[in-house]
């Protein structure tokens, strides 16, 4: 496989076969700086019975943590998993 081109023009091409295998789609870009996101978990909830496991007190608590180092147990590294 090499990769000729750069950034948005960058290809994954078969250097075997020269077929392109993997390229930038423009029609699933986003803007890298997105002034708001907002998420509705309301569809996990009922169709997957999905529950969170923090509150917001929690989450601001989490992200207020310093970040070094990297892994499970490292400050700032939480675990992260979905109740069924």
């Amino acid at each position: 496989m090499e990769w000729p081109g750069e950034g948005v023009n960058e290809k994954g091409r078969d250097d075997k076969t020269d077929e392109v295998l993997v390229e930038t789609d423009r029609n699933y870009f986003r803007p890298t700086e997105v002034d708001l996101l907002i998420g509705d978990p309301t569809k996990a909830k009922t169709k997957l019975g999905w529950k969170s496991w923090h509150g917001l007190k929690d989450l601001v608590k989490r992200c207020s943590l310093p970040i070094s180092g990297s892994g499970p147990g490292a400050p700032g590294c939480q675990s992260h998993r979905l109740t069924p």
